[in-house]
């Protein structure tokens, strides 16, 4: 069995990558798993009641800060 010799530093970062990655994959799974799917009709009931997807300006998509 050949031995495999790498840098501590590197080791550590790869470690570090790879721990990261798997909790981006748990988080996501998570998020999936906890967000119920809307038919089409229970949309259409939605927009009915608080109206179409609000501008850009009018609110802050919070989203993109659990993918970091």
């Amino acid at each position: 069995m050949p031995v495999i010799q790498i840098d501590t530093e590197n080791l550590k970062s790869l470690i570090k990558e790879s721990v990261i990655d798997a909790i981006k994959t748990e988080r996501l799974k998570f998020y999936n798993s906890s967000i119920p799917e809307v038919s089409d009709l229970e949309m259409e009931d939605i927009i009915k009641i608080h109206g179409e997807k609000p501008s850009d300006n009018e609110y802050v998509d919070i989203t993109e800060w659990f993918l970091k």
